[in-house]
Parts: C-alpha cells; structure tokens; sequence
C-alpha cells in the first residue's frame, strides 16, 4: 500500500456502488433512462435482464399505499364480509372507503388508466388464503364473482406437501412420466423426483415400449367401462395433465368427433376466436 494515495475503504466502495448505480432506496432513479444512465448502459444477453436491471433501481411508486394502509384496509375489507355474507368487489369498496381509493397504472404510458385499488387488494386477500370466491353474479358464465370470508389452510413443509400433490397426481393421470408431473406443476426437476420418490412411484412398460409411472399398487387391469366419449371445453383437466395430451386423447378422438357431428346435426359453429385449425379449414 502507497501511503501517499488517498484511501478508499471497503465501506466508502459499497457507499458509492449504492449511490452511484442507484440501488439504495434513497438513491433510486426516477426514469428508466436515468437508471440506464447510472451504469453508462444497461446490456444483457438474455430478454428478461435488461427489465429487471432497470426495475431494481427505480423508485416505487406506491402512491401512498404502503404496508401501513394494507394492513387495515384488508382489516376492514374482512369484517365488511363478516357483516355483509357473500359479496362482490363493488359491494366490499362500497363498505370500505380505503378501497375506493383510485391508481394510476402503467403511468406516463399512452395506455396510462385510473382504476380502483379494490381489486388489487381483493387478490392479495385470495392469495393469502383469507377470503375466496362464491357463486359469481349472474349466470354460470359470469366473471364478476362474490366473495366470502375463510380461513387460511393450515401449512404444510413444502416436500410434504409436493409428495402429497405427486401422489394424487399419479392416481389421477398415470400412468405419466416424469416430464408431465414437471410440466403439469412447473416444479425443477429435483423437486419433481424427490416428490415422486415420497409418493412411492412405481415404473411400468406401456405397449408401444415406454416405460411410465404410477402409484403404488396401480398397475392391476382397470375394469373396462361402457363404451365412452366425453365433450370437454378447451382447457379442462383431463387435456392438461400431461406434457402431450393427445398421446392421451389419440383412441378417444375418432369416437368423440363421431359423437359431436351426430349431436350438432345441421347446425354450424363458428368460433369466437378464430383459431389456427378453423382457418385451415375455411382456406
């Protein structure tokens, strides 16, 4: 060490690493640009990088809404359910003043919009476990949904409960593979096979020469039901649990295409969306 050189400490260079690139909360930047700046520019190779480099060194913008005015803005949404029994979100803020407080969202933007802070804090309450949804208003195609107050499930550690999901996973969709369990649930792939192992997996040989898995003691002939086919929506269950649902769906097709032109008769539908296969179609 040159005594003669001004000295520099460890400290004094987090000091300025927080000020300077503007990551300590007094030091946050504004505007994407000045948090670009901060750093002479922001580079990546991956998309997401870019975004979450210029994310953390912005200021928040909670307009006002911080844990302080949660905390009893969720209190008094609760005991509005308490009073009230099922409602909607426009029931619950007008019970609760605090909810018909009004944000801005994707501010400075030229989709800029004002909206109400009760939804927001409506999701959070469902994310807690604290209240869920009811009957919706309406018909059964209705969106806007009443909600009730519940309480929390108790917790369960997280392998216990991956082991539990793993187990009624396989009774309902094996026999699968692994790759379908990691899709169906986006766990990593170690979470997968440790939750499969505490589930007690079996492996068994399909007929086309692949090996699947499924529970303990599930590898006994299934008795054979009347013959069957089922008109599902788009997105239920049964077409969702595997990573290729039409290895699944492949035997039942032809029956159920059968079964869905002898119930339409002369009637034509036209898709309200208009998809890929429906424009092959039409071409």
């Amino acid at each position: 060490m040159s005594p003669g050189l001004p000295l520099i400490t460890t400290a004094e260079r987090r000091h300025r690493l927080g000020r300077r690139h503007r990551l300590a909360p007094s030091a946050r930047a504004t505007s994407a640009a000045q948090a670009a700046d901060a750093v002479v520019a922001l580079h990546t190779t991956d998309a997401a990088t870019v975004f979450l480099s210029a994310r953390a060194r912005l200021a928040e913008d909670g307009q006002g809404l911080d844990a302080a005015w949660l905390a009893p803005a969720e209190a008094d949404a609760l005991a509005a359910l308490d009073a009230q029994g099922a409602s909607t979100g426009s029931q619950i803020s007008a019970a609760v003043p605090a909810l018909r407080q009004k944000i801005t969202i994707s501010r400075g933007k030229k989709y800029e919009t004002e909206t109400s802070v009760a939804t927001r804090v409506i999701r959070l309450l469902a994310a807690d476990g604290r209240i869920r949804r009811d009957r919706p208003r309406g018909s059964w195609t209705s969106s806007q949904f009443r909600w009730v107050h519940t309480e929390p499930w108790p917790a369960l550690p997280a392998a216990e409960a991956r082991a539990e999901i793993a187990r009624r996973w396989l009774h309902a969709y094996g026999p699968a593979t692994e790759a379908d369990l990691r899709w169906w649930t986006g766990w990593t792939l170690t979470d997968v096979r440790k939750a499969l192992a505490a589930a007690g997996a079996r492996q068994v040989r399909l007929d086309d020469g692949s090996t699947a898995i499924v529970s303990p003691g599930d590898a006994a002939p299934e008795p054979a039901p009347e013959p069957w086919a089922a008109l599902l929506p788009g997105l239920d269950p049964s077409g969702m649990g595997w990573a290729d649902p039409g290895r699944a769906a492949e035997e039942a097709g032809t029956a159920e295409a059968v079964r869905l032109a002898q119930w339409l008769g002369e009637a034509r539908v036209t898709p309200r969306f208009r998809t890929p296969l429906e424009r092959e179609l039409v071409a």
